[in-house]
């Protein structure tokens, strides 16, 4: 609650400090895509480097999850423990349509079970969710920020809030053809700790991650064409 405390109306007005002037807006500057169109091979993901992986996209439609945690040190030599997810499959669905329907946030507790609470703040671009996954309950709040080209789309996120907080993620869509789109999902996070026990975090999570994304291709392939409301308003 905000107390505003008034002047002394009876006082002289040349008495009156003069208002204080709203502060200057920072201008930030618009999001651009994690990945560069033409990027060399040694900033590419491991499925564009791999020609058996690339085979088992395009031509078998695999859905390929890679889950790992590593010890780090950062630049501070502080030892942290590095948790990644990379995942990727080939969607049958154009790229811009593919786009819209993942940004249909609440459709998430359509996909999967894990998902158990799933609210999203169109104006604050902010989603509330409520997983659960190997007896474990995540709390979050997720910053949500689209991003868009004609060769590429993104939603980029960051949990500002809750489990796993600081971790940042990448769902791209980037256009094979205009019936073929290749949805991949990239995330870091960085901690001394992590939630669960690590064997957990490792092989058991993976297989949890690969139902999940394969249940989200064939949500993407079935679900029809939104039209997404204007920013701020809301599903």
């Amino acid at each position: 609650m905000f107390i505003a405390s008034m002047a002394n109306a009876a006082g002289p007005l040349a008495t009156q400090p003069a208002p204080t002037p709203p502060p200057a807006l920072s201008l930030q500057p618009p999001p651009v895509l994690s990945v560069k169109k033409n990027a060399p091979p040694s900033e590419l993901p491991f499925w564009r480097t791999k020609p058996d992986v690339r085979k088992r996209l395009m031509e078998n439609r695999e859905v390929v999850v890679s889950v790992r945690n590593e010890d780090v040190t950062n630049v501070a030599g502080k030892k942290l423990i590095r948790f990644t997810i990379r995942g990727v499959g080939l969607v049958t669905r154009n790229k811009e349509v593919a786009f819209r329907i993942a940004q249909q946030y609440p459709k998430l507790k359509d996909v999967s079970s894990h998902f158990k609470t799933v609210n999203y703040d169109a104006s604050k671009r902010e989603l509330i969710l409520i997983c659960e996954a190997l007896g474990f309950q995540a709390r979050q709040i997720l910053k949500m920020t689209p991003v868009e080209e004609d060769w590429r789309s993104e939603i980029q996120w960051e949990v500002i809030w809750g489990a796993f907080l600081g971790m940042k993620g990448v769902l791209g869509f980037e256009k094979v053809s205009d019936t073929h789109t290749e949805v991949s999902i990239q995330t870091n996070y960085e901690a001394e700790k992590l939630p669960l026990p690590r064997v957990l975090m490792g092989f058991a999570f993976e297989v949890i991650a690969q139902k999940v994304a394969e249940r989200m291709r064939t949500h993407l392939e079935s679900m029809k064409d939104p039209v997404l409301p204007v920013q701020g308003s809301g599903f």
